[in-house]
């Protein structure tokens, strides 16, 4: 499951093992041209695993690969980039799901019955306890005005969540991925370790969805999704994130991950559910010879978290 797992993956991408280490990376041409070994899209960071010699030994090996190179990771390396590398450090959003006491994980999954029902009880006792009362009461408003949220079966929600995150890339100028969103989403949809969720009005129309990941260490990530412009989006993005939240929890997961932002409105948005910014170590090589025709983009790799500003190296 996770970042590492072929069906995020696809068919540019390509998980690297050298002894227990392994960690997943994409490939691809930019501009038509240049080689490039980056994160793979829409992923938090490459998923890197195994002991620390081992992720050593398979870093300084990849480091000789030919072609651009950035990397992100979820803690930093247990090694040092190699010479003329630049770190970096980004950030995500987190939220522990797990502050009540006598929580017990995954074991909660054997219920059945008046037990699963019970069950359910707890967790939305457990996350309302952790969400601040101002987004209770924006969940509270939606829910009241007739609006209603689901994790609904694979195809119809995960429809939502391509639709609804497209439009909300273009409304901001950016890549929408077309194709690629598409072909990611295709692979997932029907993964365990996935799952979509979607905010309804009280006419049915969907006004915000998102899609969810296991990342195989705990905790679940929102991984992609978007909103439908009306007064109601913020409130159902709220109640969508939650209900998530929910399912997070029903699953054992220890943690939540907003998935991160620098975008200052965005990132506020996930800060006002109490999330916690976490920090995320990127690796950006780029020869001198390509920096002059990928300049943009070089200023996009390397701009650092206001949370956790480090020098380039």
């Amino acid at each position: 499951m996770g970042y590492n797992h072929p069906s995020w993956l696809g068919p540019t991408g390509k998980t690297l093992h050298l002894g227990s280490a392994s960690m997943g990376v994409n490939f691809v041409r930019l501009q038509g041209i240049v080689p490039a070994w980056i994160t793979p899209p829409w992923a938090l960071h490459v998923g890197l695993t195994g002991e620390a010699k081992d992720q050593s030994a398979l870093l300084q090996g990849f480091s000789r690969k030919r072609g651009i190179k950035v990397l992100d990771f979820d803690v930093p390396p247990p090694c040092d980039p190699p010479v003329h590398w630049h770190v970096v450090n980004r950030h995500t959003r987190r939220l522990s799901l797990v502050q009540r006491k006598g929580w017990k994980g995954q074991q909660e999954d054997d219920q059945g019955g008046d037990g699963r029902q019970a069950i359910d009880q707890d967790v939305d006792q457990d996350i309302l306890d952790l969400i601040p009362s101002t987004r209770r009461k924006q969940e509270r408003r939606f829910l009241r005005d007739g609006g209603r949220v689901e994790i609904r079966g694979q195809q119809e929600s995960w429809d939502d969540v391509f639709r609804l995150h497209w439009a909300s890339r273009e409304r901001k100028n950016l890549d929408p991925g077309g194709d690629a969103l598409a072909q990611l989403i295709e692979r997932i949809r029907t993964e365990p370790w996935a799952f979509s969720v979607v905010a309804l009005a009280s006419d049915g129309t969907a006004l915000a969805s998102g899609g969810f990941l296991e990342d195989g260490e705990g905790r679940v990530v929102y991984a992609l999704g978007g909103q439908k412009r009306s007064a109601e989006s913020g409130r159902a993005s709220v109640a969508m994130l939650i209900e998530a939240m929910r399912e997070a929890r029903r699953r054992g997961m220890a943690e939540f991950d907003f998935g991160g932002s620098l975008d200052r409105g965005v990132d506020q948005f996930y800060a006002e559910f109490g999330a916690l910014p976490h920090a995320l170590t990127r690796w950006v090589y780029v020869p001198a010879w390509w920096k002059p025709m990928l300049s943009g983009a070089c200023r996009v790799w390397t701009q650092p978290s206001p949370y956790f500003p480090r020098p380039s190296v």
